[in-house]
């Protein structure tokens, strides 16, 4: 880095690329790459986004759609998204109906006990285990009637996935 990009960075002058649908605001057939990240606080319906953060406000909702991030958070509601993400998080406030999420590696996902899933939800988890890149996957596939909570996952797979406290 040289000297002038450190100021600028040092003096807030470089900006980063970032989106924000505010509140109230439906919008359809969102397509496109942030750089930063897109915060939606408003209704996005048919998506195709690419950024390195996302995040779905409390009061915001995302509905058919993919998503690709390096983060995503959702504390608001996802329907029939598909997520592929290196880290997830579900806040307590979420309400994720029909999504699919894949993600780079187990560790990078969170959970809160809170957090609402509701219809066919998919989880899976990929990570390169060897020089040689093989790669195990461990896949989680589970209806509202086969899960508490509390008591976790109902998966056909034992997997060993920290889901937090």
């Amino acid at each position: 880095m040289s000297y002038s990009e450190g100021w600028k960075t040092l003096m807030g002058e470089e900006k980063t690329t970032e989106g924000f649908i505010p509140q109230g605001l439906v919008v359809s057939n969102v397509r496109g790459e942030v750089g930063g990240a897109l915060v939606i606080s408003g209704t996005v319906e048919c998506s195709d986004i690419k950024a390195k953060k996302i995040v779905v406000s409390r009061f915001g909702e995302i509905k058919d759609g993919h998503v690709e991030a390096d983060i995503a958070v959702i504390e608001g509601q996802a329907v029939g998204v598909i997520f592929r993400v290196s880290r997830f998080v579900a806040s307590s406030t979420a309400r994720l109906f029909d999504c699919v999420i894949e993600m780079n590696n187990a560790t990078g996902c969170s959970f809160h006990e809170s957090a609402h899933f509701e219809g066919d939800i998919k989880i899976s988890a990929t990570q390169k285990k060897d020089f040689l890149s093989r790669q195990a996957e461990v896949v989680l596939e589970y209806k509202p009637s086969d899960v508490i909570f509390n008591d976790m996952v109902h998966a056909e797979v034992e997997a060993d996935i920290p889901l937090g406290d």
